[in-house]
């Protein structure tokens, strides 16, 4: 760095560009620029491999719900496609069985008892 003097008295310090013609100082920042950048992908790696392990989990942790749901679910369905707990149902309930049934619309959505 070399000092100018200007008209107004004042020190201004311009930058000796001299420094980029030394081959070592040249090798360095492209050394510092190249470590820069590797790092950079590093992250960026890393940040993805965490990321894809966490959906990995998210998704088993789906799995596993589903998988329990639809245990309980065909359990449910094996106790009421049974006739004999349908039956139990139906008494514990006090239904009774619907007969000579007339429907009031076409699509049978609704029924009326005689």
């Amino acid at each position: 760095m070399t000092a100018v003097s200007s008209p107004s008295h004042v020190q201004r310090y311009l930058f000796d560009w001299s420094v980029f013609s030394n081959p070592v100082v040249v090798l360095n920042i492209v050394l510092i620029c190249l470590a820069v950048v590797t790092f950079s992908y590093y992250i960026a790696g890393v940040n993805a491999v965490t990321s894809g392990k966490y959906r990995v989990s998210t998704e088993r942790n789906k799995i596993i719900q589903l998988t329990e749901t639809q245990s309980m679910l065909t359990l449910e369905k094996s106790t009421t496609e049974d006739p004999v707990a349908a039956m139990a149902f139906a008494k514990d309930k006090h239904l009774v069985e619907a007969k000579d049934i007339v429907y009031v619309f076409e699509n049978n959505n609704v029924a009326l008892q005689r």
